[in-house]
Parts: C-alpha cells; structure tokens; sequence
C-alpha cells in the first residue's frame, strides 16, 4: 500500500497496468510502451509523478489532490479525466507530445499551479489551453510557458 521511496515502471509487454492498493510513494516514473490502461485507485500522497507510455489511452480515476510534479508525456490519452480530483501542482506541471489530448477540462479544478509548461499536443487547441488557465485562473499560476 505504501512504498517508502520512490517506483519505477519500465515495460514493454504490459498491457494493463493495475495497482489499485497503491496509495502512497515518493515518486513515481512509468515508462512503459504498451500499457494501453493504468489503475491507480487509491493513490493519494505522491511527490512526482512522471508518464511515458505512448499507449496509454485510460487512466483511472486517481484519488490524488496533490502533487509535486506531474509530467505527461507520450501518452495516447484524448483526454485526463483520471486526474480530476487533483486541487494543485506545487512543482511543474508539464504535457507535451500527446497527440491525441484535446480536452483538459478534467484540470479545470485546479485551484494552484505553480509552474504550468504545456508543449506540443497535435490535436489540443489554442482554445482549450486558454480555457483552462482562464478556468484555473492566471494569478493562480506562478509560471507560465504555452505553445503559442
């Protein structure tokens, strides 16, 4: 249930990836190719963590309000309705190379974040992006570095 440290996940044979017990650890970093859905259900308390799984179309609803780091890369998520009970990024919150994210909404509730870099995600718009900080709200942002 509690992993004291930090988990790494690196597969590429994987195809669900299912750790519904999990509810704390220091960092975590999935790099994982083939995983298409991830369960984390009861993850509550995590100080990074980091996705790059080029698969990755599902991820479940995560019960995490708070986190360090968030960094979704590569991912095949349409949307990140896994992450809607997070309230605040106290690191970075980074999202580039997911090519097929267009809807962010599910961040919509973010009350702080406190450095925001969004990179190239070929099917988010302009539109979405502004909608989101505009949801968050800019002073409620400590940096800011967007795709257009």
């Amino acid at each position: 249930r509690i992993v004291d440290g930090d988990l790494y996940l690196e597969s590429d044979g994987v195809l669900v990836l299912e750790l519904p017990a999990l509810e704390s650890v220091d960092e975590m970093y999935i790099d994982v190719s083939k995983v298409a859905v991830l369960v984390l259900d009861s993850l509550q308390n995590c100080r990074s963590l980091a996705f790059d799984a080029e698969a990755l179309a599902t991820l479940s609803a995560i019960s995490l309000t708070s986190v360090g780091d968030l960094d979704l890369y590569q991912t095949n998520l349409a949307d990140l309705a896994g992450l809607g009970s997070l309230k605040q990024v106290t690191g970075t919150l980074s999202i580039s190379g997911n090519a097929n994210l267009s809807d962010v909404s599910a961040l919509h509730g973010l009350s702080f974040i406190s450095t925001l870099t969004v990179g190239t995600n070929a099917s988010l718009s302009d539109g979405a992006v502004e909608a989101w900080v505009d949801a968050v709200g800019s002073h409620n942002i400590g940096s800011m570095e967007l795709p257009f």
